[in-house]
């Protein structure tokens, strides 16, 4: 294929996007793209206030007695009758229960017993401690006739040491001599 000589060129430089539209164009995709899913979050937050603070709607009427005196059920109900208080209960000891004081539905007051224990593992546990105690009683009297000695062994050594004795570097313990 020939061009001919005086042909007019094609200027490329003509078809480049200016910096100015180009900057623009993802400028306002970006601003979009961010403000887009903060205005759904808005959206839903006050959807879930508007149905957080509504109030359900409640018509409130008394009873009243057929004025004909009938057997005509108006108003048949079911369901479960629940205390204005409920209290637990809890023992200060651990073992199995030997016996209940009290039905339920039962009116109770405080202090009133309920339920006795078997209380034979607490009770060997407080003979145990009571054996420890009369144990450590005899050995802090055990050490109080030690201290004593040990007390009047001091005062002796120390009145020796004053007259002028000094302890020999022999064993007190007396020997035995072997019999031939």
């Amino acid at each position: 294929m020939v061009t001919p000589l005086n042909a007019p060129k094609h200027d490329l430089g003509s078809l480049k996007i200016p910096e100015s539209h180009r900057k623009n164009s993802r400028t306002s995709k970006r601003v979009v793209f961010a403000v887009l899913p903060l205005l759904v979050l808005a959206g839903i937050m006050v959807l879930a206030y508007s149905f957080r603070i509504q109030k359900p709607s409640v018509e409130v009427a008394a009873a009243q007695r057929p004025e004909n005196g009938g057997t005509q059920t108006l108003l048949n109900a079911s369901g479960y009758v629940t205390p204005r208080r409920r209290a637990t209960i809890a023992a200060k000891i651990t073992g199995r229960v030997t016996g209940v004081l009290f039905d339920e539905g039962t009116h109770v007051h405080q202090g009133q017993l309920l339920a006795t224990l078997d209380d034979s593992d607490a009770q060997r546990a407080l003979d145990s401690a009571k054996a420890d105690r009369d144990a450590s009683q005899a050995a802090i009297a055990d050490f109080e006739v030690q201290l004593k000695n040990a007390e009047i062994e001091l005062h002796r050594a120390r009145e020796l040491e004053k007259r002028g004795f000094k302890p020999s570097k022999r064993s007190t313990t007396p020997r035995c001599k072997p019999i031939a």
